[in-house]
């Protein structure tokens, strides 16, 4: 995140100085390979895909379509796994238990 800070005893309007500010959120982050039966094209895959990197708390998602999986990054604080799987259930597809 950058944030701009004005040095002391500038006036308004003076070049402001940039400062990067790091912000250090520590994540529990976990991989989930989710098998995904029901899919028959690319087209398929990729609105899986969406669908779960749309899903808040999943970090990264790559869906196989030869494979019939999903492999997804997800912070475990925000989302669990049922939520990820029902996410895919929402469009159509089945997400064996």
């Amino acid at each position: 995140m950058r944030r701009h800070v004005r040095p002391p005893g500038e006036a308004h309007g003076a070049v402001l100085r940039t400062c990067l500010v790091e912000h250090h959120i520590s994540m529990a982050l976990e991989t989930l390979s989710l098998p995904v039966q029901g899919m028959t094209c690319g087209n398929c895959a990729r609105s899986v895909e969406r669908k779960l990197l749309a899903t808040p708390g999943v970090k990264k998602a790559v869906v196989d379509l030869a494979k019939a999986s999903a492999a997804v990054e997800y912070d475990a604080a925000l989302v669990q796994p049922v939520v990820i799987a029902n996410a895919v259930r929402q469009l159509g597809y089945d997400v064996p238990a």
